[in-house]
């Protein structure tokens, strides 16, 4: 009796696996997560595009002053150049990360395909079968159908799963961090591009004395004190957004390459042990 109920509750168990693949609601909940997580991806990527474009235009600003007669140029914004490097970086994280995020994209539309939902169908059927009919296992050939029906459901379900265990991770781990440094890098360039609108760039260009030019540069700049104050200025923002630019690389890093290098590695490992699987193996 207890090996009736054990063959009752596999069957059972087979077959509402066989119409979660067919009817697809963990497809649906994964596709709408892994969209999320490529617009967060394509949101990080324009953020990171844009401040590069401002601290470029900083870096191409020069302050012309004449002290004493003397001709002096200057170029503040090239306080920015070292994390300029680590934005442009970050670019290049993110858009592989986009790249990987497209794979995903692609192999969970063809785990939710029609082909895949009658291949697990079949499986189903064949797993039922073994059930139900111990004897019939000792056939090579059932033997084989055995391991690739075990197969079809790893490779049906795995990536649906995966997609859901790492939107889990990100809400539960990454979630804070990539809101924080995103908003903060897209103040940055904002304080950036203003402190750009208030440069006293090249003050003998115009009309006016060079008196006159330096004393309405001075008095656009009051806020920050001058030239010294734009440069405290620009000094004062690199600390904080190399930090926040390497929040946002390690977030992409670990959540579209980190982690589906790791989810390659468990499919692996899974489809080897499937293959694997003894003759012996009980189902009653």
């Amino acid at each position: 009796m207890k090996v009736q109920h054990g063959r009752l509750a596999l069957t059972v168990a087979l077959v509402v696996v066989a119409l979660l693949g067919i009817l697809g609601p963990v497809d649906r909940i994964s596709a709408v997560q892994l969209a999320d997580t490529t617009q967060r991806a394509l949101v990080a990527f324009a953020a990171a595009r844009g401040l590069n474009a401002a601290i470029s235009a900083v870096q191409g600003t020069e302050v012309a002053l004449q002290p004493a007669g003397v001709g002096v140029t200057l170029t503040p914004g090239q306080l920015l150049d070292p994390v300029n490097d680590l934005v442009e970086r970050l670019s290049w994280v993110m858009l592989a990360s986009a790249v990987s995020l497209g794979v995903q994209q692609l192999v969970l539309s063809v785990s939710a395909s029609s082909s895949m939902a009658g291949l697990l169908v079949g499986a189903a059927l064949v797993l039922g079968c073994c059930v139900w009919r111990p004897a019939w296992r000792r056939h090579l050939i059932t033997q084989v159908l055995l391991r690739l029906a075990l197969l079809t459901l790893v490779l049906r379900f795995a990536m649906p799963l995966y997609v859901v265990g790492a939107n889990g991770f990100y809400e539960g781990f990454l979630a804070d961090e990539y809101t924080s440094a995103t908003a903060q890098i897209e103040q940055t360039r904002e304080r950036i591009e203003s402190a750009q609108a208030g440069n006293p760039a090249n003050p003998d260009a115009g009309d006016g004395s060079w008196w006159d030019k330096i004393a309405g540069s001075v008095e656009n700049m009051r806020g920050a004190a001058g030239l010294d104050g734009l440069i405290k200025h620009y000094t004062s923002m690199v600390g904080d957004l190399a930090d926040n630019v390497i929040k946002l690389t390690v977030v992409f890093v670990t959540q579209s390459m980190l982690m589906p290098l790791v989810f390659l590695w468990l499919l692996v490992a899974t489809a080897r042990a499937v293959l694997r699987v003894p003759r012996s193996t009980s189902w009653s």
